[in-house]
């Protein structure tokens, strides 16, 4: 039973930190592929800024949010869950003695394997 609720802390921690701060990102993200789109009318960073706060006002910064906050919340939940199966499994070939003093190794092998499984 911890063991689930120390998953679950993790996993809302994962959704917290990644959906979060690259929602938080939106409008620089925003302006960048405007930028890509149109380079002759957005020519810099914060000149892009300004024709989107002119043409669309305060809330065209935020368009897209909304799916960039679900969907980096639910690729954060995938990866703290699959890597928190890798690390149990890890820790388990090891035997206890291993898991412990190669704690660090068996954490950067299930991060790992969490990226290159999803």
């Amino acid at each position: 039973m911890c063991l689930r609720m120390l998953s679950a802390a993790c996993t809302a921690g994962g959704i917290a930190a990644y959906g979060l701060t690259d929602m938080a990102v939106t409008p620089s993200a925003l302006v960048k592929c405007n930028m890509q789109i149109d380079p002759a009318k957005y020519q810099s960073i914060s000149s892009g800024f300004g024709v989107v706060l002119k043409e669309q006002g305060a809330r065209g910064f935020f368009r897209g949010w909304v799916p960039t906050l679900l969907g980096y919340s639910a690729l954060a939940a995938c990866k703290i869950g699959v890597s928190q199966f890798f690390k149990r499994y890890y820790s388990d070939i090891g035997g206890p003695e291993y898991a412990t003093r190669y704690q660090m190794l068996i954490y950067l092998a299930s991060f790992s394997s969490a990226d290159v499984s999803l």
